[in-house]
């Protein structure tokens, strides 16, 4: 079984449900294990709110709140190119917070 995993920052979208956000940060350059996109989730999710965070910018746009809103690791298992599942992780002051399976 092949993992694939991705860190996702979002912020909030103006006028929004509490829960409407929009990914604005894929990223992919935190090396490719699994391991390593946990801990990068990790320290993102201990800035949630703030504006500026490791360099990357969330600022206030004419669609989207200021702030970093949401951290979140998405994880595609495959085997032999077959999409087996998909689940999200989401962190939050540096810990796990949920994990759903969408997949």
């Amino acid at each position: 079984m092949k993992r694939v995993s991705e860190v996702h920052c979002q912020q909030h979208v103006k006028g929004g449900a509490d829960d409407d956000f929009q990914t604005v940060l894929v990223d992919v350059y935190c090396g490719s294990g699994y391991q390593r996109k946990t801990k990068v989730a990790k320290d993102y999710s201990k800035h949630l709110g703030e504006e500026n965070v490791r360099g990357f910018h969330f600022s206030e746009t004419d669609k989207l709140d200021k702030g970093l809103a949401a951290v979140y690791v998405i994880i595609y298992e495959s085997d032999k190119s077959v999409l087996q599942s998909i689940t999200k992780e989401y962190y939050k002051n540096g810990e796990l917070d949920k994990s759903y399976r969408i997949w």
